[in-house]
């Protein structure tokens, strides 16, 4: 999954308007195992209007192996 991670779907999202960046983290231990944030320029950014690229056969096999999905958005709290 790192390499799908790596070569695959982080260029993907890179090249989607409004990514800016993003950082993958492991767990040191408990679960869940990893964590992906996006840098996004607008929250907006984040729904998806115009379709991406059909899934590849490696996406698909990615998937197929993902359980558990948990998707948030959060939005930077400015401090004065």
């Amino acid at each position: 999954m790192n390499r799908w991670y790596e070569e695959e779907h982080r260029p993907e999202k890179m090249a989607l308007p409004g990514y800016v960046g993003m950082r993958r983290f492991r767990a040191f231990d408990g679960a869940p195992s990893f964590l992906a944030i996006y840098e996004l320029t607008e929250p907006e950014a984040a729904v998806h209007t115009a379709p991406g690229p059909p899934a590849s056969d490696w996406m698909k096999a990615v998937m197929d192996k993902w359980k558990h999905w948990d998707r948030s958005i959060w939005v930077e709290l400015m401090t004065p």
